[in-house]
């Protein structure tokens, strides 16, 4: 009897503990208890650059451009050559772009076609085609979340350039205020969310990440268009699709 008790004890420990957390397909931890989803990456930018799940090397500043020439990522990058501020965020600190810096992510933030992108966005200035978000494989196959969009000033999700997609909200992100936005990715159906309602929903979004050798992520920044000019708080990155009860 004593011995049938302290089996059953062990089991349920063990499901409590392969509930609470996982491992992606490249062994880091992942959360997935209460409030976890499927938590592979979180830059809180709490005066720094770094992620706090510990799954994810540091940030690193980088210039008004990813790399000199489109395709390329700069070798120029760090503290010794830029600067970055950090103001009042959403939640405790945020990283402030003043058109001069961008960041450079770790590679390997996403390496499927099911995700979601979670940020918080303070635009001080307004441009077209300007990026808050951009990850790809390479300058051919990328996803860009843009506060200003050719669609009217619209803010969207672009994807490019081989296979075009417009996931287009209806109307842009307000100036010098906080904008959650959220991009759910399910195996190419797509949800853009603004503050916690759907403005966007479609299918046949590209699939730029899975089976790519080496992606290329970053803040404010990409291979063409004008810095972002503003604040930035909150970056979420998961492995699986948010439901909009999740947001």
């Amino acid at each position: 009897m004593r011995r049938s008790l302290l089996l059953t004890v062990l089991v349920v420990l063990l499901v409590v503990f392969a509930t609470g957390c996982a491992q992606d397909e490249e062994g880091a931890a992942v959360d997935q208890g209460a409030g976890g989803k499927g938590l592979v990456a979180h830059f809180a930018f709490e005066g720094n650059l770094e992620d706090s799940t510990a799954n994810f090397a540091v940030g690193e500043l980088i210039g008004t451009l990813i790399g000199e020439s489109v395709g390329l990522v700069t070798e120029t990058r760090g503290e010794e050559h830029y600067s970055v501020s950090y103001g009042e965020g959403v939640e405790g600190q945020a990283v402030k772009f003043d058109g001069s810096q961008g960041v450079l992510l770790p590679s390997g933030l996403i390496d499927g076609n099911t995700y979601t992108i979670s940020l918080w966005i303070k635009p001080e200035a307004l441009t077209m085609h300007t990026t808050a978000f951009f990850g790809g494989a390479n300058d051919s196959k990328w996803i860009s979340i843009v506060p200003s969009g050719w669609s009217g000033g619209d803010t969207m999700l672009w994807s490019g350039n081989v296979e075009w997609y417009d996931a287009i909200c209806g109307e842009a992100i307000p100036l010098n205020e906080w904008t959650h936005l959220v991009v759910s990715v399910d195996g190419g159906y797509v949800r853009v969310f603004l503050d916690g309602t759907e403005k966007f929903a479609g299918s046949n979004f590209p699939d730029v990440f899975s089976g790519a050798e080496k992606t290329i992520f970053a803040l404010a920044v990409n291979w063409w268009d004008t810095p972002f000019i503003g604040m930035l708080d909150e970056l979420k990155i998961y492995n699986q699709a948010l439901t909009p009860s999740q947001i």
